[in-house]
This record gives C-alpha cells, structure tokens and sequence, in this order.
C-alpha cells in the first residue's frame, strides 16, 4: 500500500537495514520536500543474526561402519552400512533407525527416492545385487543379481522417479553399466564399454546431472564421461591413480579426487592440478548441483571445503572417526533455499551440516547503484538445466524479462514488475517450476526496462541450453 488515494500515485524509498539487534524495530518514511510523505509501519518487526552455516554430531545408534547416506530433504535421509543394514531419519537426523528389513550383505551404495522408497547395492562373497524397497525398508527385492567372477557393482543413482544408473567392475573385459527407466524394477545395459587393462571401479565415485551426462571415476589415473545416456564414453587422464570421487557443479566444471585434487572446465575432457591441495587421501567429495565453486572434501576424520573451486580450502568440521562418504544437496524450504550435507563414516559416524543458502530468485547488490543500463551474458554459457542472467539499472525502471526460442516463441516470462535501481541477477531453471522441460538449443533473453523518467532500454542475448 504506497498510502495514497490514486493506485497511480507511486514512490519508491529505500533504506539501508541498521546493524542493530532488536526485536521491536519500526520503519518510518518521511520525505524532507514533501511533509506530505509520512508514515511508520504498523508492526514492529525483528532485526537478528541469521542461521549461521556450520556442522552437527547426529546420534546414529550404530558401531558399524556406514558406507553411503542419500538425502530425500531436510527431514528424510537413508544411510547404509558394512553389515547389511539401511538406516533412516525422518526428523533431519536427530535420530536415525534401522529399517526392520535388512538388505543384507555389504550396502556400498544408495539412492533413495523419499520417504519409503530407496534402492541399494548390497556386496558379498560371491555376488553383486541390486535391492529396492517401496515399503520403508519394511521389506526388500532383489532386481538384480550377478555372480560372475569379479563382479562388483560400485555405485548406484536414481535421477528421479524412474530413471537411474548403476556402473560396476568389468565383467570379462566389458564394464558393467546399468540403466532403470521404471523406477529400478527392471535394469538393462546401458552401453558396451571395453575395460582398459586391469582397470576397475571405485565404491560412489559415479555423479550424473541428468539422464544424459554422467561420469565415472576409475582406479587406472581416468575418468569416464558420457553426454548421451551412456552409448558412448570417452575418459580424460587425471594426475593420481585412484579417482576416489567425482562430483560436478554444471556440464563443464568439476573435480576428482585421491591422494590430489584435479580440476576440469571442458567436462573432464582434460584435468589439471591447483596449487592449493588437502592433506592425506580423499575419499569423497560432495558438491551442490549449480552452485559454483562450492565443494565439500572428506579426508580421514576431516571435512574441508572451497568456495572458490580449489583456489582455497577452510577446514569445515574434524573428529576421531574416520568419515567414508558424503552426500551434499539443495533443498528449497519455503522460499529459501538450504544446502544439507552428510557426513558417514566408520563406527556409526553421522555428522550433518546445514546453511542458507541465499542467492535465490532476483537479488540485489545494495549500495551499489550502476551508472547505466546493461544486460550481461548468462553464466554458465552453455546450461543445464539452470543458469543466471544479471542486469544493470541506473534507475527504478518497470522490467520485463523474457525468453524465445528460435522460432521467437516465448517459452519464459522471470521478471514483469517494477525493479529498483541496482545490480540485479536472477536463477532460471529451464526445466520450469510447472514440470515442463526445454529442449537443447538456441534461445534467447529480452530485457525491457522504462524508468519513470522517460528513458527506456531493450537488449536481447543468446544463449544454449546443452541437455
């Protein structure tokens, strides 16, 4: 309500939020030139220190050493172990407990799906499985089952309700790598993939970003990669031996990891070394989906992360146990965006990590009032399946941002409202908050922006979505 009769009558104040904690604060508006222009809000609102980011001990219940943990949300997380069991929590990991069905075996790896559902790799002498329950762990069938000689599977996702992957130890020189298109009750060969030498594959060393892209770590100084659902690959030759993990935050950027740290920017096509590395082995890396330069690095009983993909690392959280795998995901709450993370490891270890993430929708550099109008280039240039697009306003200025496809079609509307002078960037998910999901391609973003003085400014940029 901008306190006038006339809806047409608006203005525009801007104030800078006080460093001051207090639970009874007021805004007030007044205008020196116009005594007319005056008002207090009704209510008073509360001035306080946000969640701070940082890593909570959970109670696990377990002396097992806890192999793989796969986060469903801030609730709902599952966990496996080195003699047979799948733990759940449904309370953010303030409790967790066994399932009162047991998968069985060694469960290396696992994905689960929500609440009650969730598929697993159990591992014993002799045999290799993939197991899946729909009943909260209650009950468990086997879906897949090899007993060939020196058959292993390694590590296991789903991308969602129905479509995942599994990729195991060659089996007669050809790699195993599976693929599930109804929800892991049926699993087929997703590709024939010659072994090279010797070389096998490492437990959760495995990341796709969809049902196309996806990599694998091997123990032979390579990662695998595929941009078509796994009918090909071709690999890139890191500097260590073991890749322990991969983990990628877009098509292009990502690291593996061992006794070094290696770094791609061309989607593991070549890695390179950083200066900066981690003391002692790692063994898993976990990283945010499209948040750049933020990842998480398990190595013995330590967590050390980055922000600025490798240029330096902090150490984030230590204790006695040595930790073995770590999951790290985005989860939207609200109209905030969280980033969980788990830590697992040997013992029944289970550490938990929560931060705000607060770079969501339209944001603004305050205080920093550009000269002129610009529309900058979307960042990362090609995408999938988001990307951030930045724009300048000198002025505050009614906004429209708008997407084409090459046919001109608009396929996106982001912005149709009236935005206040500064630096601005937005988050578009090219998937689509109504479920509908872009094609690979060309498309195109318009900015329009009319400031009440008269002046106006229309820019249309390329970009490509690269599925």
């Amino acid at each position: 309500d901008n306190g006038f009769d006339s809806p047409s009558t608006f203005n525009q104040y801007d104030w800078v939020v006080p460093n001051t904690l207090s639970s009874d604060c007021l805004v007030r508006i007044s205008d020196s030139n116009d005594p007319s222009v005056f008002d207090v809000s009704d209510s008073p609102f509360s001035i306080e220190i946000g969640p701070q980011p940082g890593w909570t001990t959970q109670i696990s219940g377990e002396t097992s050493n806890i192999l793989c943990v796969d986060i469903v949300d801030t609730l709902y997380a599952w966990a496996g172990t080195n003699d047979g069991k799948a733990l759940r929590t449904t309370d953010g990991g303030v409790t967790w407990q066994p399932c009162s069905g047991s998968p069985g075996g060694e469960v290396t790896s696992i994905s689960a799906l929500d609440d009650s559902k969730a598929i697993v790799i159990v591992n014993e002498a002799g045999s290799t499985k993939i197991r899946r329950t729909v009943a909260f762990g209650i009950s468990w069938s086997t879906v897949y089952e090899d007993n060939s000689a020196g058959a292993h599977l390694n590590s296991i996702t789903m991308l969602d309700e129905s479509n995942g992957y599994a990729v195991g130890d060659p089996v007669s020189g050809q790699w195993v790598i599976l693929k599930t298109t109804d929800g892991g009750t049926n699993w087929i060969s997703a590709s024939s993939l010659s072994q090279n030498g010797s070389e096998k594959g490492i437990n959760n060393s495995m990341k796709w970003l969809d049902d196309q892209i996806g990599w694998f770590g091997t123990d032979n100084s390579s990662v695998y990669r595929t941009t078509n659902g796994g009918t090909n690959w071709f690999f890139g030759t890191t500097t260590f031996q073991s890749n322990n993990a991969v983990a990628f935050t877009d098509n292009f950027t990502g690291v593996t990891a061992g006794t070094e740290i290696n770094w791609t920017t061309d989607g593991g096509a070549s890695w390179f070394l950083k200066s900066e590395q981690i003391p002692g082995e790692i063994v898993s890396v976990g990283s945010p989906d499209q948040i750049e330069g933020k990842y998480f690095f398990v190595s013995g009983g330590d967590v050390y992360k980055t922000d600025n993909s490798g240029d330096s690392y902090v150490l984030n959280y230590s204790q006695i146990d040595n930790l073995l795998f770590i999951d790290v995901e985005v989860v939207r709450v609200d109209e905030n965006n969280w980033i969980i993370a788990y830590a697992v490891g040997e013992n029944g270890t289970i550490a938990k990590y929560k931060e705000l993430y607060l770079v969501v929708g339209a944001e603004t550099e305050v205080n920093t009032i550009p000269e002129s109008f610009a529309l900058k280039q979307n960042y990362p240039n090609p995408f999938n399946p988001t990307t951030t697009i930045e724009f300048s306003l000198p002025i505050a200025a009614d906004v429209q941002l708008t997407v084409f496809n090459i046919l001109g079609q608009q396929v996106a509307s982001l912005i149709n409202e009236q935005v206040f002078a500064g630096n601005h960037s937005i988050l578009w998910n090219a998937n689509g908050s109504n479920g509908m999901k872009l094609s690979s391609g060309i498309y195109f973003y318009m900015l329009k922006a009319s400031g009440v003085d008269g002046n106006g400014f229309q820019q249309i940029k390329k970009m490509i979505l690269l599925k």
